[in-house]
């Protein structure tokens, strides 16, 4: 994903958006100071490589581990016949 290579982003406003997760490359911003999530559906799941001191994050917001939150996805995604 694009955000990922965007290392020294320090400033990301996804307002009203209707997001419900963040994508696990949304770690790789390591200058992000700022993360702005307010209007969106609900508590959106973000990686919790996010939590980390110096990170100001506005809205309604979880954090979740990458890995389950895949897990998760797959069986959501499976169909029963």
């Amino acid at each position: 994903m694009l955000f990922g290579n965007l290392k020294n982003l320090l400033h990301l406003e996804l307002h009203y958006n209707q997001l419900t997760t963040l994508p696990d490359s949304f770690g790789n911003l390591e200058n992000l100071q700022k993360l702005e999530l307010g209007g969106n559906k609900g508590k959106v799941k973000i990686p919790n490589t996010l939590d980390r001191p110096g990170l100001k994050i506005d809205g309604d917001y979880e954090f979740v581990d990458p890995k389950i939150q895949e897990e998760e996805e797959e069986n959501t995604s499976m169909k029963i016949d």
